[in-house]
């Protein structure tokens, strides 16, 4: 079985690939709406494969077609580009504060039958980024 940081800095590679895509769609959407895409979880913890593998990571399936009760649009509807072999879930949650507005997209995988999280955060609220912690 691989260490586990060895599965976080596989997961956090497809990380990166997402948030290019993801930062270029959120700008396009703030400026038309005026506030940052809210992404609903793309797979619940349940679903999550355990990833004992690092040269197996396992694909979660994602469910990119439903909109919170605030926001017509969809992960898919917005054209943001999920890659296909994404081991992790995906939320997007905006913000407002005094600082301004912002958004943090969080990832979560299994690994050894344990979850892991962890936030990155876009805007003026640093605060809201966490390195991976193990949740459950």
């Amino acid at each position: 079985m691989p260490i586990l940081s060895s599965v976080q800095a596989s997961v956090d590679a497809q990380i990166s690939t997402l948030m290019t895509s993801l930062t270029v769609q959120q700008t396009t959407y703030k400026a038309v709406r005026g506030k940052f895409f809210q992404g609903l979880t793309s797979a619940t913890d349940a679903s999550l494969p355990n990833n004992t593998d690092v040269s197996l990571l396992q694909t979660v399936p994602q469910s990119l077609n439903t909109a919170p009760t605030d926001q017509a649009e969809t992960w898919n509807q917005i054209g943001i580009i999920i890659p296909g072999t994404i081991s992790c879930s995906m939320t997007v949650n905006n913000y407002g504060g005094p600082q301004g507005q912002g958004w943090v997209m969080i990832a979560r995988f299994r690994h050894s039958n344990l979850i892991y999280s962890k936030s990155t955060n876009s805007g003026p609220e640093a605060y809201r980024d966490s390195a991976w912690t193990q949740v459950s």
